[in-house]
């Protein structure tokens, strides 16, 4: 019978520890669930933050594409109007100099022909 008390006395006080043991650990994991979620919170605000600037990055980066594309446009009007001032001027310059009788017709015919050719492939 003795031993039986002996026994019984230590189950109860490895139970106790159990016990002990488990209502803290399970104390320790709900503090730190408690944090996960916290955690958790913050990185939602932070990921929505990151989504909000991305929004924004695409938004700058359509501005930045619409205004190549003004750009581009801009250019190709501004380098049209430069190659017909030019072809102007030439004709022009090779009129007055035909007028002049320094080019016969035929080399004025010519000289214009030329002179685009060269306008047209710089443009």
């Amino acid at each position: 019978m003795e031993w039986f008390i002996t026994l019984l006395g230590t189950v109860t006080t490895v139970i106790a520890s159990v016990a002990s043991l488990a209502y803290w650990l399970g104390k320790k994991f709900t503090e730190i669930e408690t944090r996960l979620k916290l955690i958790d919170e913050r990185f939602r605000h932070v990921v929505e933050r990151f989504s909000q600037i991305d929004k924004r990055f695409e938004q700058i980066d359509e501005r930045f594409k619409e205004l190549e594309q003004r750009l581009r446009a801009e250019i190709r009007r501004s380098s049209l109007f430069s190659a017909q001032l030019i072809r102007a001027l030439h004709s022009n310059l090779i009129d007055f100099m035909t007028l002049k009788k320094i080019f016969t017709p035929e080399e004025r015919e010519y000289l214009i022909r030329e002179a685009g050719r060269i306008i047209e492939a710089h443009t």
